[in-house]
């Protein structure tokens, strides 16, 4: 993972970011900003979330009503009130609205995923591991806890895999 020596700083309110020596090298003009991973940082302008790269030019544009960071190359996005999976050059890896709710998870590589008022799961590409079957679903590390009437399962992440 490459991450960059510059840091967000926060000047009345806003974000912008710095260098080692605390020279300001990307004005602060945002409402929040992230760490660079990858060579890019979400920041939010005004009430709009984008990305943009180390010079501080927007790589993908300030489009999203929400947006949370990347992971293994994809980021939830919420466009126009539906919710989406992008990828870092900003292509759409999972179409809007095709989900009802998504739910990522730092701890996994996979998304949980909303349809029809029922819970699958994705793998990191925006890929079905799961269909959505079940009333409620929580990611973990190495396993999801799902319940399907009533009953609580917990399934490996082999068996996901295999599904």
């Amino acid at each position: 993972m490459y991450q960059n020596a510059l840091t967000p700083k926060i000047t009345n309110n806003l974000y912008g970011y710095e260098d080692k020596t605390g020279k300001e090298v990307i004005p602060c003009i945002y409402k929040y900003a992230e760490c660079f991973v990858n060579g890019i940082a979400l920041i939010q302008k005004n009430d709009s979330y984008g990305w943009i790269n180390e010079t501080g030019r927007e790589v993908i544009p300030c489009i999203y009503q929400y947006a949370e960071s990347f992971c293994n190359g994809l980021a939830l996005v919420k466009k126009d009130g539906l919710w989406g999976l992008i990828d870092e050059k900003g292509n759409i890896a999972v179409p809007f609205g095709f989900y009802e709710e998504y739910k990522g998870s730092y701890k996994s590589d996979y998304f949980a995923v909303k349809k029809n008022g029922l819970w699958g799961v994705l793998d990191e590409n925006g890929k079905e591991l799961m269909p959505c079957i079940f009333e409620g679903l929580i990611l973990d590390f190495d396993c999801i806890h799902a319940t399907k009437f009533g009953r609580l399962f917990n399934i490996g992440i082999e068996k996901i895999l295999n599904y």
